[in-house]
């Protein structure tokens, strides 16, 4: 909900370049590039915090990396929904994006079941757009990969629908859905046009300020 602010708050920068003929691509790269700096924070203390309570067989990087990559793709969610709709609905909006992914996951309905009920098409789409079902996929071999050795995997692979050396894959597949949204949030920003009330004040703030200059000229 953080990512709601980055954008939402200040959504007045944006129209203010717009009605003075400025690219808004600077704001929207420094917005993206400040949050993303601050969101390196929360996935270390979620590790750090992870494995003193437990002790998992994969290492450091790999918990960070893994969750890193949540984090980020999730907060895009935030940035889209504050700006593709009003701000008092965007927080249902970013609710109903990270649900939607969530149901498309393979976490409520396996993905061998979610396939016979949605058929191949829709179900690559819907299974493919969603971040959580990467990251659920990334998660799983990220664990099973220390034990493969010791005990049969394969059969809980299969049974759920995932694939044993995908976890490369799988964490493009993250960052990749945050690109796309993070690109979303852009273009919903140039799409955001200023209101006539903004132009005309814009406006009437240039026409001012050439009438000053003239009467100051000899």
């Amino acid at each position: 909900m953080v990512s709601l602010d980055v954008f939402g708050a200040d959504v007045a920068v944006a129209r203010r370049y717009q009605s003075w003929g400025l690219p808004v691509l600077p704001y929207a790269i420094g917005g993206f590039g400040v949050h993303s700096a601050i969101l390196t924070l929360p996935p270390l203390v979620y590790s750090i915090i992870f494995r003193q309570l437990v002790t998992p067989p994969q290492t450091f990087a790999e918990d960070y990396e893994w969750s890193f990559a949540v984090y980020w793709t999730a907060s895009a969610f935030g940035y889209f929904g504050s700006v593709a709709v009003a701000r008092e609905k965007s927080q249902v909006c970013a609710v109903f994006l990270v649900l939607s992914a969530f149901v498309f996951s393979g976490a409520p309905l396996r993905l061998p079941e979610l396939r016979r009920v949605l058929g191949d098409f829709i179900y690559e789409v819907a299974t493919s757009s969603s971040y959580i079902r990467w990251a659920l996929e990334a998660a799983y071999i990220q664990e099973a990969v220390y034990h493969q050795r010791s005990y049969d995997v394969s059969g809980g692979m299969e049974f759920f629908g995932l694939v044993m050396g995908n976890r490369g894959r799988d964490l493009a597949w993250i960052f990749a859905i945050g690109a796309v949204f993070r690109v979303a949030t852009y273009a919903a920003l140039l799409a955001r046009q200023p209101s006539s009330n903004w132009r005309k004040g814009a406006l009437g703030g240039r026409v001012r300020a050439a009438l000053a200059a003239g009467r100051r000229a000899p």
